[in-house]
């Protein structure tokens, strides 16, 4: 039996304006505290362990860099840390990744390479010896990792995007192995640049668009995907048919990766976990001056990261303090380029550190750029149905019941905490109630509003809500109410593996909910697999499940429901009608369990970071929240 004792969290975060991240930092003690109460290592959740293979296939393969050496393990052949782009260090951060050296010797492919330079936050599953640091891992760090079924041949590529709000995380937190063998798939995961070496618009007239788009993130995965596209037949795969699938700012990603001009042909199925069309950031919020009086930029766009610099201690260059003002002038002094080989020169650490709190990097900083290059101007929610820039592939999109929960539930505003143990709710009908509107909001935006899209675009969709909350019984903490169906509990049902959060894996998996959950983690895998090899779920790809129906809101068909019921699977097709942004505040506007305070608290706070100008006025008057919408113009 392997056990796997170490704090592992997926990415959690998506829809950035509906997360309280300033309380999620508190998971890390809660895992350490968890761990320790319960024992690191007796009855935590087994890693899937496959029978051994007598015939593992072919360990060596030659790809157009050179030859690589896997190893063979759960049943699977394995190559870890796979360069598929070159360093992007020096002169080559902030620009598009460049193909990979040729190998003059074989590459051992046995260990994963290192994680992408990030703050050291549990939801990147930070080693312990950097908790106190401000950053951990590499600029160089752009790998890739491959799971094969032992001589496989010609089979579809499952190609997975690691959320962490685009900050943190990394590929090789997802171990494929389980998903590859009982689907008959290869599985692909890889680093990308995080935080701002994988998002930062700086004008300087690079004559290169790909070089000068900001989108270096996103340009990471379309290397990747071209390294898959050029090499995945050596490991068995098939480069005509890649599926991308991706969780929370992964699905985000996939999303506009879809929607780019320059995702056509790198793959020919997509899955969107818990994502959303809401986020894009303009060129003008991410690289002008916060008081640019024409059009301001954020306070964390990269002109005014370089200005915190020019003042900072940290530049070598300035030998007398500089203020503001004096820092504008002496940026004004040097050409774009210049500017921009300044920034370059500006060390990993002190970089993150200008950001200042890890918060501001999770939610504040700009990223998914609307270039009008990588991505189109007119942000992912157009661009998804305009069939002459995106990918019109077959999609599945869904999200969790409760995907807020994961974040309320350590939030002291929410949840009374011992040492760090959330223990109940201060008040439970307003946890609920705010739950409940958080997730719908997500909801309406990471599924309903793009599947319809997509739908009027012709392409085919299947939707689906993971509703499975049968967590694990304590007689001190009710997880169930606390946590419910939250952000992320799917994915260690699509990876089949339980071990993937760590010591907060108690709170999921035991002994009492193993049978029916490892059932619904078969069929979530089988759906996700017959997606991968047929562009339709259908029953699965052993043919044992409810059928997916595709997503038809004229015909009364919405999504798949993810659940048990007892020891039993309760997966089925819902008749209810898809959210739209109007009958969701008419939903909140009719709500007689919720006052106009409150009322108008939830719909100021969740409802109008997401909102056009116009959305938000016709918006308030829907709800009653008129004299709060003139609050928040600051008239």
């Amino acid at each position: 039996m392997q056990i796997r004792c170490f704090h592992r969290r997926p990415a959690l975060k998506g829809l950035y304006p509906f997360v309280g991240f300033q309380y999620v930092f508190r998971l890390l003690a809660f895992s350490v505290i968890l761990a320790s109460l319960t024992g690191c290592g007796e009855d935590l959740v087994e890693e899937p362990v496959a029978k051994p293979e007598t015939d593992t296939g072919n360990l060596t393969v030659k790809t157009l860099q050179g030859v690589v050496k896997g190893s063979f393990d759960k049943g699977v052949r394995q190559w870890k840390g796979i360069p598929y782009a070159r360093p992007p260090v020096g002169e080559l951060r902030w620009r598009s990744p460049r193909p990979p050296k040729t190998m003059d010797e074989p590459l051992q492919a046995d260990t994963f390479g290192d994680v992408c330079v990030q703050p050291p936050h549990p939801f990147g599953s930070p080693p312990p010896e950097v908790a106190e640091q401000k950053v951990w891992g590499s600029e160089d760090c752009l790998y890739l990792n491959v799971y094969a079924p032992p001589n496989a041949e010609n089979l579809p590529v499952m190609f997975w995007i690691h959320g962490g709000s685009h900050v943190v995380g990394s590929g090789h937190q997802y171990d494929g192995s389980l998903l590859a063998s009982s689907q008959q798939v290869v599985v692909v995961t890889h680093n990308y640049r995080l935080g701002p070496f994988g998002w930062w618009y700086y004008p300087s007239g690079d004559p290169d668009p790909r070089d000068a788009s900001g989108n270096f993130a996103l340009l990471d995965h379309l290397q990747a995907l071209a390294w898959v596209r050029e090499n995945i037949v050596g490991f068995g795969g098939n480069p005509r048919n890649v599926t991308l699938f991706g969780e929370s700012a992964g699905a985000v990603s996939v999303a506009a990766l879809v929607a780019s001009p320059y995702g056509r042909g790198f793959f020919h199925a997509a899955i969107m976990q818990s994502g959303s069309i809401a986020l894009g950031a303009s060129t003008a919020t991410a690289s002008n001056y916060s008081d640019d009086l024409r059009e301001p930029g954020s306070d964390f766009s990269s002109r005014e990261i370089l200005l915190r610099f020019v003042t900072s201690s940290e530049n070598p260059e300035e030998e007398e303090e500089c203020d503001r003002s004096c820092a504008l002038v002496r940026l004004a002094g040097l050409s774009p380029s210049r500017q921009l080989e300044l920034a370059r020169s500006i060390p990993a650490e002190t970089l993150v550190d200008l950001y200042g709190d890890t918060l501001n990097l999770l939610i504040r900083m700009p990223k998914v750029i609307l270039d009008g290059n990588i991505l189109p101007r007119k942000g992912l929610r157009k661009a998804l149905r305009d069939r002459e820039t995106g990918s019109l592939v077959p999609v599945i999109l869904g999200s969790n019941k409760d995907e807020a929960k994961l974040f309320m539930a350590v939030d002291p505003n929410h949840v009374f905490s011992v040492a760090n143990i959330p223990v109940w709710r201060w008040n439970a009908d307003e946890y609920e109630r705010e739950a409940k509107y958080r997730s719908l909001v997500w909801r309406l935006y990471g599924v309903d509003i793009p599947a319809t899209e997509l739908v009027n675009a012709r392409v085919p969709v299947w939707s689906y809500r993971f509703d499975w909350d049968d967590l694990v019984d304590s007689p001190f903490v009710d997880f169930t109410k606390l946590f419910g169906a939250a952000h992320a509990f799917e994915v260690p049902f699509v990876f089949g593996d339980f071990s993937l959060f760590g010591p907060l894996s108690r709170v999921i998996a035991n002994e009492d909910n193993q049978p029916a959950r490892e059932m619904l983690s078969n069929r979530m895998m089988a759906y996700w697999g017959a997606f991968a090899h047929n562009k339709d779920p259908g029953k699965g790809r052993d043919g044992e499940g409810v059928e997916w129906e595709r997503f038809r809101p004229n015909r009364g068909v919405s999504f798949m429901h993810l659940d048990t019921d007892g020891d039993k699977l309760a997966t089925r097709m819902s008749d209810e009608s898809p959210l739209t942004l109007e009958s969701l505040l008419d939903t909140l506007a009719s709500d007689e369990d919720i006052d106009e305070d409150e009322r108008c608290l939830l719909f100021e706070t969740w409802f109008s970071p997401i909102l056009t100008a116009s959305e938000l006025e016709q918006g308030a008057q829907r709800v009653g929240c008129q004299e709060g919408l003139v609050q928040l113009s600051g008239e």
